[in-house]
């Protein structure tokens, strides 16, 4: 695959994955991180880029 489809592919599906963490699991009010859709979607597409580096 191309150099960059597999980091954007995977930013893409961790942000996805973050917000389904949100929507099932997140917390409604305490919690600074998981109460925010924005943080646990930027969060999911860092994770995502970060593993997509580790399959050189």
């Amino acid at each position: 695959m191309s150099k960059f489809l597999v980091p954007a592919l995977s930013t893409l599906a961790g942000g996805i994955a973050g917000y389904m963490f949100y929507y099932f699991w997140g917390c409604k009010g305490g919690c600074p991180i998981t109460a925010n859709p924005w943080l646990t979607v930027v969060s999911g597409a860092v994770i995502g880029f970060l593993l997509s580096r580790n399959r050189e």
